[in-house]
């Protein structure tokens, strides 16, 4: 798999960074784009990355993990402030893989883990959010536009099948 741009990022609004501002990674150039973004952005008053810990159970392996959300922020939206989880990810690692004519067993495996421990994550996520009035959101790049998009369709379709997993 290629290697993905990594690093610290150093806000140029670091008064609204909630956290240690000066310890900041970004995993990815979306990640160092959007954090780029939500720093300049007038309607976020607050955000961090990967602070907030949400445990959860890996419906494939059935044991415990930690998922850190990619960002928390609190967003402006219609007169109030809206607390929001953000998570960022290749629309590819948000759908249900379906095996190529000459991809590996193996590639299509770790795939389709990769996609059902996203659905593990976002399930204990949407709880979480669901339990304290927050909103949750699947970010992807649309490659085509160079930009952001919400796919909170793609991200329910992974918890859906997360469910169905757990029930058996």
């Amino acid at each position: 798999m290629k290697d993905t741009l990594k690093g610290r990022f150093r806000p140029k609004n670091p008064i609204k960074y909630i956290g240690n501002s000066e310890n900041i990674i970004y995993r990815s150039s979306w990640e160092l784009e959007f954090f780029k973004w939500i720093d300049g952005a007038p309607t976020v008053i607050g955000w961090n990355s990967e602070e907030l810990v949400i445990p959860y159970i890996n419906v494939l392996d059935k044991t415990p993990h930690r998922y850190y959300p990619d960002i928390f922020a609190r967003i402006i939206k219609n007169r109030r402030i809206v607390p929001t989880l953000i998570e960022i990810k290749p629309e590819q690692f948000s759908t249900l893989p379906v095996r190529k004519k000459r991809q590996s067993q193996k590639v299509f495996m770790e795939s389709l883990e990769r996609y059902y421990k996203n659905g593990s994550k976002w399930l204990a996520a949407k709880k979480y959010c669901d339990e304290h009035g927050w909103e949750f959101l699947l970010i992807c790049k649309d490659v085509t536009t160079n930009s952001f998009v919400e796919k909170n369709n793609l991200m329910l379709e992974a918890i859906y099948r997360a469910k169905q997993v757990i029930s058996g």
